[in-house]
């Protein structure tokens, strides 16, 4: 019985190691602390030891990496009795590094004093790795969304927030989780979108994903556009959710109205605009530049530029389109065009390409106008430079005028007197400012004129006036001389009569004849006469100087006391608005002061500082009568950034957004300081007559070349509303005056 015992025994021993070597997770049974009694063939898998080798007796320590984590094993081992999941790092073989689960209790054997341990080894490597993976996934996922910008969120199948990136929610709409997390996803759209955004979310949910371009609401009311990109969430054909991704778009959307209304400004501009592709067909056209052709619009897209030209003009045409691919620009190029009908007529046209971020040319844009008119102008100018100048000829040679042409032509300017006759015969004094220009490379001589038939009057009278004067001097002199001539002979004749025979004279004078008394008598009365008539001429010519004087002293009286006045003006107003300023100052230094109040003072402040700038205007303005403004080089780039500053501190409640292209960072040009007055006036202009929130205004700098001479061309654009076209012509006519409400308004010059 004993035998069979321990067959039995045997036997079940067998089948238990053949149960723990078949376990595909080790297991061992080993001494505490000590050395390893028992394992299995898959313990040896993990340690990377060939499974026939047998380990017992082998230390358990040398396969933990750490030796520190064997001393906490063993403490947790002795303390509890046993140990559950413990995850620690064991040593292969062959030193590689794995990750492992170990769950152990200690076994307390009567017949043995030494405690021993049993327990389970599990390979968790893949597994860490993957957990560690998914952990380091969060940490990057939660980054992302922690610092994105866009809205990122779930919502379940009733479209109810269930989770969102609160960084970005508050950054972007002020919401925190607690306002938006329950709460519908309508509930922030704008009303005005819900139809639309309705639709797009039906035909979604057949394709599984959306699109759309809507309004979000705003913690603080106002609305905001965003760009909003979603994926439906199915199972078996059930929407479980849905995310989606939402950017805020305001900048685009704000670009997008700019395009519409330069469009719009485009589309209905009074001179041609079109746009080809590389291959010379219209991505665009303006309907003027269709109905000058005798074309609708609709008619034009995607035809290529060839139908407005015939053979003859087309050579002339692909020198330009190459020109522009070349060299990115063409200016005031004449070109003839063809008509739906056939005929031919010019026009004058201004190029540029489009380029993409890298500079490759996508389009070709080129503005047009109709210059019939003008060629008949010029037709017309032909023919009446063959025809003689009644007026100058009626005055004047007109070899003389053909010279002061000829001094024009040569010099460029010239200034000089000459005379006109009006329709009623009168004759009219001009002084004529010709300066020769150049238009379409012919060139003409454009004339200020200025009647200064008053002011030859005056010069005139004073010539005549110093010439009588010389003359009767003259005469004086010459009759003073004759009479002294006269009175000599005649006394030669009577000498002896008058002093040798004075008795006579005296004693018998009652008694003498007639004759002789008048002999006597004539020389002293012709010395008389001289005197007299002398002293005539010289009081008449006092007179004539004296009112000459006394004009002048008046015209040089009213002269200083316009400019006394006009300096007391600017002088008194300066001291107004620095006293304006002062106490604005002080008040600004007290302590308990509103913000509100702050902003009124500040504003004050800008508007004294924009009075003072009027005045000064004024006062300079009135100097260009007086004098030559002398030219300097002057750097036109820091002109302008002055001016811009001067511009935001003046309205500085205003949101003014300035863009300057240019190519260059200085331009220096011959100019005075009226340069920057005439900066602001346009700057200001753009901002005061601009009802839109954000005022944009684009300043482009291009360099022009006409007649072998640089220009440097300025633009300044803006979103401002403009001025109408029924008005143009007459506000821009020099002396224009509207009546107003507010007063009278000068024409622009």
């Amino acid at each position: 019985s004993l035998t069979i015992l321990n067959n039995m025994s045997n036997d079940i021993e067998k089948k238990y190691l053949e149960i723990i070597n078949n376990l595909d997770i080790g297991f061992f049974k080993g001494e505490f602390k000590g050395k390893l009694l028992m394992h299995n063939r898959t313990l040896n898998k993990i340690l990377g030891i060939d499974p026939s080798k047998d380990l017992t007796g082998t230390s358990a320590i040398q396969f933990f990496y750490n030796p520190e984590d064997h001393e906490k094993y063993n403490e947790e081992l002795m303390k509890n009795g046993h140990i559950r999941n413990l995850i620690t790092k064991i040593k292969k073989i062959n030193g590689d590094i794995i990750i492992v689960e170990i769950n152990a209790h200690i076994v307390k054997n009567v017949d043995r004093e030494q405690l021993t341990v049993e327990g389970t080894v599990i390979d968790r490597t893949e597994k860490y790795q993957i957990e560690q993976k998914l952990k380091d996934f969060e940490v990057k996922f939660k980054l992302i969304l922690d610092n994105s910008t866009d809205l990122i969120a779930f919502l379940n199948k009733k479209f109810v927030h269930e989770f969102i990136n609160e960084n970005a929610y508050l950054k972007v709409l002020g919401y925190s989780r607690e306002d938006i997390i329950g709460k519908r996803a309508t509930d922030f759209i704008h009303p005005e979108d819900m139809i639309r955004i309705s639709k797009t979310l039906k035909k979604g949910f057949l394709k599984g994903k959306f699109s759309d371009e809507h309004r979000v609401k705003h913690k603080n009311g106002h609305y905001i556009w965003v760009e909003t990109k979603g994926n439906f969430i199915k199972d078996n054909g059930q929407i479980k959710g849905l995310i989606y991704i939402s950017r805020v778009i305001n900048k685009r959307k704000e670009a997008e109205e700019e395009l519409k209304k330069f469009k719009s400004i485009l589309d209905n501009a009074n001179y041609g605009v079109g746009i080809i592709n590389r291959g010379g067909n219209f991505a665009y056209l303006n309907d003027y530049f269709a109905e000058i052709h005798g074309y609708k619009t609709n008619e034009l897209i995607g035809k290529n530029l060839t139908i407005f030209h015939n053979d003859a003009q087309l050579e002339r045409v692909m020198d330009l389109k190459k020109k522009l691919e070349e060299e990115g620009s063409y200016n005031a190029e004449e070109v003839w065009h063809k008509h739906k009908d056939g005929s031919v007529f010019p026009m004058l046209m201004n190029g540029i390409t489009i380029n993409d971020d890298k500079g490759n040319p996508l389009f070709m844009a080129s503005t047009t106008i109709d210059i019939t008119e003008l060629k008949k102008a010029e037709q017309k100018l032909k023919e009446f430079e063959r025809i003689k100048i009644p007026y100058f000829e009626a005055i004047e040679s007109l070899g003389e005028v053909k010279k002061y042409i000829e001094k024009v032509l040569r010099d460029g300017a010239y200034l000089f007197e000459t005379k006109h006759q009006t329709k009623d015969g009168k004759i009219k004094d001009i002084l004529v400012n010709g300066q020769a220009i150049s238009i379409h490379g012919k060139k003409y001589i454009q004339s200020i004129f200025r009647d200064i038939t008053d002011i030859k009057k005056t010069e005139r009278q004073s010539k005549e006036s110093k010439e009588k004067f010389s003359y009767r001097h003259n005469i004086s002199i010459i009759l003073g001389l004759v009479f002294s001539a006269i009175y000599l002979i005649i006394e030669g004749l009577i000498d002896n009569f008058i002093f040798r025979n004075t008795e006579f004279l005296f004693q018998d004078i009652f008694t003498t004849d007639p004759h002789e008394i008048l002999m006597h008598l004539i020389p002293i009365s012709l010395i008389l006469f001289s005197g007299i008539f002398s002293q005539y001429l010289i009081n008449a010519q006092r007179k004539a100087e004296d009112k000459l004087k006394e004009s002048e002293a008046r015209y040089h009286e009213a002269f200083d006391r316009t400019t006394f006045y006009k300096d007391l003006l600017t002088h008194d107003m300066n001291n107004i608005l620095q006293g304006i300023q002062l106490t604005v100052e002080i008040s600004s230094l007290e302590e308990n002061i509103s913000k509100k109040l702050k902003e009124s003072l500040e504003s004050i402040k800008n508007q004294v500082l924009r009075g003072a700038k009027l005045v000064s205007n004024v006062h300079k303005l009135s100097q260009l009568e007086e004098s030559q403004k002398s030219l300097q080089n002057i750097d036109m780039c820091n002109v302008l950034k002055d001016s811009l500053n001067f511009l935001k501190k003046s309205y500085k409640m205003k949101k003014i957004n300035v863009k300057v292209e240019t190519h260059r960072k200085s331009y220096l040009v011959k100019a005075n300081n009226i340069l920057r007055e005439v900066y602001e006036n346009i700057l200001s202009n753009a901002v005061k007559y601009n009802e839109n929130s954000t005022i944009e205004i684009l300043i482009r700098f291009s360099e022009e070349q006409k007649e072998e001479i640089n220009y440097i061309k300025m633009e300044f654009m803006d979103n401002g509303r403009g001025i109408p076209d029924s008005k143009k012509k007459i506000i821009f006519s020099r002396g224009f005056l509207e009546e107003k409400q507010s007063g009278n308004h000068g024409g622009l010059f």
